[in-house]
Parts: C-alpha cells; sequence; structure tokens
C-alpha cells in the first residue's frame, strides 16, 4: 500500500521502481543519462522504501542523474508508433522524410516537455538493415519524451531519410524536417536534358579536334594567296565565291585529316605518344571517324557544284583541280597510301602549294593561268616543313611500324639539311622580289627572327614541338604575303 501511494504521488519514482528491476533482471538495453526534472521533489527521509532504488534515493546514495529506461508500456507505444512509420515508407521505398514519431501525453516523462532544449535526448542510430523493408537507420531511444517534445521543437529534430541505392540494399542519410521538400516534377526531365546537352558538346569538341583544326593555315593561306592574286592582277575578287572556295578547300582537307586517322590506326602507326590520339584514346570510334570523313567529301562535292554555278571556270577545269586535290587527300594514306612510300611529301608539296592557289585564282578570275604556280613557290615549301618535321619527329615510331618516309631515308642529318632549306629558301625568294620588284614583297621578312630558334631546335634535335612552331611561322609568314602583294603597287608584281 505504501508503494502504491507513493508510486502514485510521485510518478517520476514509479519508473526508478521498474529500472531497477529491469537493471536486476539483465532485460536494460538501451539507456540515455538525464537529470530529474526540475520542480520534482523527493520523498521525505525517514519514510520506508519498497525498493533497493527507493532505498538508494532515500539515503543519498543514487542521485536524480540516474540512468533510466522504457517502462514496458512506454516501450510498446514507442514498437507501435514506429510499425505505423515503417508501414508508411516501406511499401514504395521511396525517399521520403519519416514523419514526426507519435507523442504520448500521459507518458512517464511528460514533465521533460517543459524544457525540451535543455534536456534534450541523446540518440543512437543503429546499423541500416539490408534487403529488409525498414526503414534504415531507426533511431531508438530511452525516453519517450523525446517524441514528446514541443511541436516547434520537433520540427528541428533529425529525421531519417530511407532509399534502395540499386543493389537491394538500403541507404540512408540524416537531414532536418523543416528542409525537407519533395524535388521539382520536372527536376529529372531538367536532369536528363543537361546531360544530353553536355554529351552533345562533348561528342562535338571530339568531332572537331578529329579534324586537326590547328593544320588548317595550311590551307587557307593557299586561298588567300590565291584571291590576292585575282584581285591585284584582274581587279575583281567575289566574297560569296571566296567564301565558298575556302570552305571547299577546308572541308577537304580536314576529310583528309580523318582518312590519315583511321589508317595510321589501322596499320598500328599511331600509339599513346602520339600527335594524334583520337583513335588510340577511343574519344571517337573507326566507324564514326569513317562516316564523318564520307560526310565532308560529300560537302565538299557540294560546295563544288555551287562554285560552278557562281564562278565563270569551266566545268572540266574546276572538276579537274577540285578532284586532283580530292584524290591527294585520299591517296596520302588511304588506298595505296602515298605516305607509306615515301611520296607523301610530293603530295604535300603539290597539294598544298599550286594546286590550292590555282584553284583559289581559277575560280575567281574564271579561266586557269601558270602564274599562281610561280607565286605559290615560296608558301608551298615552308608548308612541306611543317611535314618535314613531323615525319623527322615520328622516325623511330614510323621506322617500328614497318613504313617508308622521306625523314627516314636521308636521315636525321640530311634530314636537318632539308628542313633549313624549306624555312630559309622562301625568305631568300622574298629579298629578291622586295629588292628587284616593290618593298611590300619584304613584309614576309618580319617571321625572320622565328625561324632561327627552329633552326636551333632541329640542330639538337628537340623534335617535340618544332611541327606546331613551324605551323605558327608558316600562318604568319602567309599572311605577311597575302598582305604584302594586296598593298604593292599597281604593275609593280611580276608577270610571266
Amino acid at each position: 500500500m505504501l508503494q502504491r501511494k507513493w508510486t502514485s504521488r510521485w510518478p517520476w519514482l514509479r519508473s526508478v521502481r521498474e529500472s531497477a528491476q529491469l537493471q536486476r533482471s539483465g532485460q536494460s538495453e538501451l539507456r540515455i543519462r538525464t537529470r530529474a526534472p526540475p520542480g520534482s521533489t523527493r520523498p521525505p527521509a525517514g519514510r520506508p522504501h519498497a525498493s533497493a532504488a527507493g532505498q538508494q534515493i532515500r539515503t543519498g546514495a543514487m542521485k536524480p542523474d540516474i540512468c533510466r529506461t522504457f517502462s514496458k508500456e512506454t516501450e510498446i507505444k514507442t514498437q507501435e508508433n514506429n510499425q505505423s512509420d515503417r508501414e508508411e515508407v516501406a511499401p514504395g521505398r521511396s525517399s521520403r522524410a519519416v514523419s514526426p514519431p507519435r507523442v504520448d501525453p500521459d507518458g512517464p516523462c511528460a514533465l521533460r516537455r517543459l524544457q525540451p532544449l535543455r534536456y534534450a535526448c541523446q540518440r543512437r542510430r543503429t546499423r541500416p538493415g539490408f534487403g529488409s523493408g525498414d526503414v534504415a537507420g531507426t533511431v531508438r531511444e530511452d525516453r519517450s519524451c523525446c517524441r514528446g517534445m514541443a511541436k516547434e521543437q520537433s520540427r528541428a529534430e533529425t529525421y531519417v531519410l530511407a532509399g534502395s541505392n540499386g543493389h537491394g540494399d538500403q541507404q540512408w542519410q540524416t537531414g532536418v524536417n523543416h528542409s525537407a521538400r519533395p524535388p521539382p516534377a520536372n527536376s529529372a526531365l531538367t536532369w536528363r536534358m543537361s546531360r544530353v546537352a553536355s554529351d552533345v558538346r562533348q561528342k562535338c569538341a571530339a568531332y572537331v579536334l578529329a579534324l586537326r583544326p590547328w593544320s588548317f593555315s595550311a590551307s587557307l593561306t593557299p586561298v588567300a594567296l590565291g584571291s590576292a592574286l585575282a584581285y591585284k592582277l584582274d581587279g575583281s575578287v567575289d566574297l560569296v565565291v571566296l567564301m565558298v572556295c575556302a570552305v571547299t578547300v577546308l572541308v577537304v582537307h580536314g576529310a583528309g585529316n580523318l582518312v590519315n586517322t583511321y589508317y595510321d590506326f589501322s596499320k598500328g602507326i599511331d600509339h599513346k605518344k602520339s600527335d594524334d590520339r583520337t583513335l588510340v584514346d577511343e574519344i571517337l570510334a573507326p566507324q564514326d571517324v569513317v562516316m564523318f570523313g564520307a560526310l565532308l567529301y560529300s560537302l565538299g562535292c557540294l560546295c563544288v557544284t555551287l562554285l560552278y554555278f557562281l564562278s565563270t571556270l569551266r566545268l572540266e577545269h574546276l572538276a579537274l583541280i577540285y578532284f586532283g586535290g580530292l584524290s591527294s587527300s585520299f591517296l596520302y594514306t588511304g588506298g595505296i597510301g602515298l605516305k607509306y612510300v615515301a611520296l607523301g611529301d610530293v603530295v604535300i608539296l603539290i597539294t598544298f602549294g599550286p594546286l590550292a592557289v590555282m584553284f583559289a585564282h581559277a575560280v575567281q578570275v574564271g579561266y586557269l593561268s601558270v602564274l599562281p604556280l610561280v607565286y605559290a613557290v615560296p608558301l608551298a615549301l615552308n608548308t612541306e616543313a611543317i611535314l618535314h618535321s613531323n615525319n623527322t619527329r615520328d622516325m623511330d615510331s614510323d621506322k617500328q611500324a614497318g613504313i617508308v618516309t622521306l625523314a627516314i631515308l636521308i636521315g636525321p642529318t640530311l634530314s636537318y639539311v632539308l628542313y633549313n632549306l624549306l624555312i630559309f629558301v622562301p625568305y631568300v625568294l622574298f629579298c629578291i622580289l622586295a629588292t628587284r620588284y616593290t618593298i611590300s614583297m619584304a613584309l614576309p621578312l618580319l617571321t625572320l627572327p622565328m625561324a632561327f630558334p627552329l633552326e636551333r631546335q632541329f640542330r639538337s634535335r628537340c623534335y617535340a614541338k618544332i611541327p606546331q612552331k613551324t605551323t605558327k611561322l608558316n600562318l604568319l609568314m602567309g599572311l605577311f604575303y597575302v598582305f604584302g602583294i594586296i598593298l604593292a603597287p599597281p604593275g609593280s608584281l611580276p608577270l610571266l
């Protein structure tokens, strides 16, 4: 009777009594350390206690700051609340925030809700179950008062987020309940569209790099030179024809680079240290390179057809020049592979020199002339220097692949001599033109200081960066050459 009277008078003592009983029976699992609620009083000293825990409190051996556990009634209610929460989340296994646990207003720790911040309960998470339908990371607390916090404080409680990771197990995160918002309805569509756009940009960049755009100066400067000769000698230039002609030469040049990439890879010439690793690094597939090359050749044919209607040049002359250049770009590595039998230098010397200059001049004036062939010699020699430096750099790998180039045939010493001739002979020709005809032809001599470092690097056999630097020299020298022709006084240029 005395025990029942005390437990009804001080509700917290009932929990102490049950805690002591659970400790003695060895059934206590989870505990949380708290202090006695403010405002509560101890039982009067001198009154007998019915349990050992009560006796310890009376004598002062056990302070109100004690370890308490759930009562059986509270554990049953907590399990029911957790089961209902699991039934809300488990069927769809969707990544939704678990709703705040239900509150037991009549629980033994209701006083705890008066100061939820000061007496915040500590939590422990269990390891998430794998392959089960339970909410991963179920939070187990020693006091039901943690579930009975005030409504405004429960919003800031930590919640558990569960969802499948695609491998049959569960992954879980923690967050803040008030920050949980369902994802926008169009978020998946937006992400997918951005992913597709990113893939398209990467694919386009891969195609552009496969064209080797840094080498396009070898085809643009001959077009500019032929058009400048047409303007200076005949006094007329059609800008539309100039643009279409430039596109035609560029697409044929790009298609030739793709053919070179494909056959060098198929013959095992390209490797991880090669300058062109489009297929070696699997940036593009071989069939993509083939299709892209065929597309560029077809586009070149359409441009030539358009030139036939825009220019007064006869069809047979137009077809002869165009298909001559197209065949050279393909046969350089495709078909019989002129590059592999030491004839690649001859092909480049003719195609990217006299042939391209004649093509640009003919579509402007409407007839064929030998004059562009003479003016194309300085530019053709400098363009050939690009190829020769590239072949000299790849001399060892070409030997291992079993192909023959001019650099392999003549050796490093004669390759150095030939490179110097290809670099410095154009400057000699410019000096002759400047002294005998017009001073404007001395403009290309401004690039002469760039040639001496290339000669020193070639002599020391530092071939790594020479092709790129020679390409830059070719572009600048070609531009100054074109400007020199345009700025020349009327009638000052030599005629044949």
